[in-house]
């Protein structure tokens, strides 16, 4: 039990850096993917918590090394993991992940292969602070289901969004100041979703 709850402590670093390079978009996770993800930052941090754990202690042996757990060894273990975590998580893995995708993308690129990116197209516009997003949600007989402005969204799935209504004269001034437009078809639930991109700026005074 003791060696059970001990992997697990030590397997707590790799939470924070999953969720941390999520949230930085240097990694994108969904249902497919998250426990893979997951697991594999965990036990990162559980081979760096045994091999400090060892480091401490004096012992390669991973069954001698468990006999003599102390504290003392356990706490100082971890917090020296906590901070090797850290430091990997804000720049060692970046840069990894960095050059990783520039190789793939150049070795598309001599295969004329599209490039590919670590986030979905519709998250990377949704997340682009320089436009606001005014959407119109219709069906595949161009009629009307609902619009507004786009406050909310998943950052799982293209369709989970929340949108907010607009008075006219609001929706008229942000449509005379439409920069971009984009239009992503949704087989599964028979809509479509136009987005329309009007520049942040017109809102700043």
């Amino acid at each position: 039990m003791e060696l059970i709850l001990l992997l697990i402590t030590s397997g707590i670093p790799g939470f924070y850096t999953y969720y941390a390079l999520s949230s930085k978009n240097t990694i994108y996770f969904n249902t497919d993917n998250k426990n893979i993800i997951l697991s594999f930052f965990s036990i990162i941090s559980i081979l760096i918590f045994l091999l400090i754990l060892s480091l401490f202690s004096g012992i390669n042996n991973v069954n001698d090394l468990f006999e003599n757990l102390t504290f003392t060894k356990i706490s100082l273990s971890l917090i020296v993991t906590s901070l090797i975590v850290v430091l990997l998580t804000e720049l060692v893995y970046p840069l990894l992940l960095d050059l990783y995708n520039t190789s793939t993308n150049i070795s598309r690129t001599r295969k004329n292969i599209s490039s590919t990116d670590t986030l979905p197209i519709h998250i990377k516009r949704y997340e682009n602070e320089n436009y606001q997003i005014i959407v119109f949600i219709k069906d595949f007989e161009n009629n009307l289901i609902d619009s507004g402005l786009l406050t909310s969204y998943s950052r799982k799935q293209n369709r989970n969004i929340i949108i907010q209504s607009l008075d006219k004269k609001t929706m008229n001034f942000m449509l005379d100041n439409v920069e971009d437009n984009d239009t992503y078809i949704d087989f599964e639930n028979n809509v479509k979703l136009e987005y329309k991109y009007v520049p942040t700026i017109m809102f700043q005074s």
